[in-house]
């Protein structure tokens, strides 16, 4: 698949207020976790000034090397945050799908030097984008948490980089068991992981999974909490609401069962001071009937027991693929001369909510709109999507043939006479496609916002948000059909389909059907020019 993308920085500077005078930030050497202090740094020794006179003081090769072309599957990407405590450098690297023999490892690093202090390799393959820190006890030393292969979490000294022997057994903890049943077992411990660093609230270590995407049976991907010091189990919260439990009645028939979506794949973020992990979720892994709770929200969790303080469900069954990648944004609300503690939440779908952190209340606004549903018989979109009052969409949320590019008049020529000739409907926010029409729709199933976590300074009270304007493609079910045998994409008919020989007998009006997109993702406003390529 080909793809163009844009990314671009957003700037909301109505949203949020300006820092509390009098508080002091944390030392300016430290970045003890995942998106600490909001992803804000003063870095205060680089300026406009300077800048333009940095040169590199040192490289750390982990031993992978570079890919020529291509990309690497989430298993082997280096997309780390390193943490910075107490005067060391602390990162983790992946092996390398091209060299079975190179050891995932945990490193501490001299931050002046690159100078390797300690090193310990681990014996599965590291999954996620960074590590975790815990800072201990009056008897316990620090420790560095890590996700491996196979459903493992692993506890390190950070003193030493030896495994914490009293963690799990003997500085493993096993993760996949609690949450495959026994019609799953063992055969989904392979595509099992917590993916990224997991969050630390006083001694508990709260976990979200990346549990696979197929169909039921599979893992759950239940938010769990385990004792930092020991491993064990202190709570868990079925992001799929099991039977008894509020919101079980969203799910249909057995469709709840072994389902491995509503998962947090993301980052959860902790509001220490109150108490309070704040959790975005996915979607339901193959939509199923119903509005699926509580898939696509943001949970506002207690952080030492698990029960849910409050929730908000930002897409209903979701057929779109828009979940909750970016992790929440703890950032202040001015309002009426008081500052309110408030959460920032967005996603693919390229809208930005924020709600108070106490009491989930939308600080502005929030209300059901009726989107456009699909004429297919069996579409089950819901016919009512929430809406921000503000901001208004970040990004792209359809495409007309208004939005068609205009930069040569070949690029429009083409791109209009292709939008004709394939019956191209015009697309909103949450549109789905009418049975005889093809459709472009923004954003994509890789947004908008993805996994890049937001920033908040609250020097200047701006939030950024990185954000891809991507778009996909689906070919009327005709034309698909018409094609052959190469299927129809995934999703229930997104994507053209190669098709095979001996397809069905094209149509006379498909002259541009010669373009075949099965996801196609493509820069801003230049999608069908993107097509062309």
């Amino acid at each position: 698949m080909r793809s163009s993308f844009v990314v671009g920085i957003l700037v909301l500077s109505a949203l949020v207020a300006s820092p509390t005078r009098g508080q002091q930030p944390p030392p300016a050497d430290q970045w003890p976790n995942y998106q600490h202090n909001s992803n804000f740094s003063p870095l205060a020794q680089i300026t406009p000034e300077n800048v333009n006179r940095l040169t590199p003081a040192w490289t750390f090769n982990y031993g992978a090397g570079s890919l020529e072309s291509g990309g690497l599957s989430l298993d082997y990407r280096f997309e780390i945050q390193p943490l910075l405590i107490g005067a060391v450098m602390y990162i983790s690297t992946p092996g390398s799908p091209r060299d079975p023999d190179l050891p995932s490892t945990v490193t501490a690093l001299e931050p002046e030097t690159g100078r390797v202090i300690w090193q310990y390799r681990s014996p599965r393959n590291i999954h996620g984008r960074g590590l975790a820190h815990w800072p201990g006890t009056a008897s316990v030393g620090p420790r560095l948490y890590f996700a491996t292969d196979q459903g493992y979490l692993m506890a390190l000294d950070m003193k030493t980089g030896e495994l914490a022997e009293n963690f799990g057994e003997g500085g493993a903890l096993d993760v996949y068991s609690g949450v495959a049943s026994l019609e799953v077992g063992e055969s989904r411990r392979d595509s099992y992981t917590v993916p990224n660093p997991v969050s630390v609230y006083r001694n508990l270590l709260i976990t979200g999974a990346r549990p696979g995407e197929q169909p039921p049976p599979q893992p759950r991907g239940d938010i769990r909490a385990f004792d930092a010091i020991t491993g064990e189990l202190v709570w868990t919260f079925h992001v799929v609401a099991q039977p008894g439990e509020p919101g079980h009645d969203t799910w249909t028939g057995d469709d709840w069962k072994d389902r491995s979506g509503c998962n947090v794949w993301s980052n959860m973020t902790v509001d220490e001071e109150r108490g309070i992990v704040f959790a975005p979720t996915a979607d339901a892994n193959r939509a199923a009937f119903g509005m699926n709770l509580y898939c696509n929200s943001i949970l506002a969790l207690d952080a030492a027991t698990g029960n849910l303080k409050w929730y908000h469900q930002l897409v209903h069954h979701d057929v779109w693929d828009s979940d909750m990648p970016t992790p929440p944004l703890l950032v202040d609300v001015q309002r009426d001369g008081s500052t309110i503690p408030a959460v920032v939440q967005t996603g693919k779908m390229n809208y930005v909510f924020v709600f108070d952190r106490e009491t989930g209340e939308p600080l502005h606004g929030l209300e059901e709109r009726p989107v456009l549903r699909s004429d297919i018989p069996d579409d089950q979109a819901w016919p009512v999507q929430p809406f921000p009052l503000r901001p208004g969409p970040i990004g792209r949320v359809g495409m007309t043939r208004g939005d068609i590019n205009r930069l040569t008049p070949e690029i429009e020529q083409y791109c209009t006479e292709f939008w004709d000739a394939n019956n191209i409907q015009p697309s909103g926010a949450y549109a789905r496609p009418m049975e005889r029409r093809s459709i472009v729709t923004f954003p994509g199933a890789t947004g908008g916002p993805n996994w890049g976590p937001i920033s908040y300074n609250p020097e200047l009270g701006y939030v950024f948000i990185n954000l891809m304007n991507n778009g996909s493609y689906r070919a009327e079910p005709a034309v698909a059909e018409g094609r052959g045998g190469g299927g129809a994409g995934q999703g229930g008919g997104r994507g053209s389909g190669r098709g095979g020989a001996g397809g069905g007998a094209q149509g006379p009006r498909r002259r541009a059907r010669r373009v075949r997109p099965s996801s196609a993702e493509r820069r801003d406003g230049a999608l069908l020019r993107a097509m062309g390529e």
